[in-house]
């Protein structure tokens, strides 16, 4: 599958689709941790950004990673003038940051015990 046949697919599709090197990836829903965290993030980060020329971006805009990877991260930032691909403008070409929020099974096993100390403590707060 080519690039203009995924968009020509993704934007009349009732569920988006992710493009990666001639593959469609329908995007799964995402649970009620996964969305709390998104949200708590977007609040965090607007305030922070608050008073910059950057804009938030939320997972319904399409972003080009490459000519053969397009994606809906859960969140994108651009600081400066963002870049559109077209008069569509559900295309973003130019982010600054990326945010992928990611959701592991409790029973994910860590190689290294720093960061599954980290991981665990950040598991505590967010299920506390």
């Amino acid at each position: 599958m080519t690039a203009e046949e995924y968009l020509t697919l993704d934007r009349v599709a009732e569920r988006r689709s992710e493009f990666n090197d001639g593959e469609m990836i329908l995007r799964e829903g995402a649970n009620r941790r996964h969305s709390t965290v998104t949200v708590n993030l977007i609040g965090e980060l607007g305030r922070s950004l608050r008073g910059n020329f950057c804009e938030l971006f939320g997972s319904d805009l399409r972003l080009r990673v490459s000519p053969r990877m397009y994606a809906y991260p859960d969140l994108t930032a651009v600081c400066g003038k963002p870049l559109l691909a077209d008069d569509r403008e559900d295309i973003l070409l130019n982010p600054t940051a990326i945010f992928e929020v990611l959701s592991l099974p409790p029973n994910i096993t860590i190689a290294s015990s720093s960061f599954s100390t980290t991981l665990e403590s950040s598991r505590s707060r967010i299920t506390s």
